[in-house]
């Protein structure tokens, strides 16, 4: 059982921070103070490095770029082999 998980692709959760940033004119200094998040939480988030995601950071991106959870986070599943 441990082996078929260890090979499992369940797909990605992609990050569209860049994207909306982009599409409101903001950058990255813009944005860090107007979610009151550091710079380097919210280039890790553009760079898709991050492996959890609190609640109250989703919470924080979406009022400052005025958008919903499903347009800041998409899940990209497994292609078909």
């Amino acid at each position: 059982m441990e082996k078929f998980m260890e090979n499992k692709d369940f797909g990605t959760i992609q990050i569209n921070l860049e994207k909306l940033m982009k599409e409101r004119g903001l950058n990255k200094t813009k944005l860090s103070y107007m979610s009151e998040l550091t710079r380097v939480q919210i280039t890790k988030l553009c760079r898709n490095q991050s492996q959890r995601f609190d609640a109250g950071t989703l919470a924080r991106l979406c009022y400052a770029l005025n958008c919903s959870l499903s347009e800041l986070i998409e899940y990209i599943p497994p292609e078909n082999k």
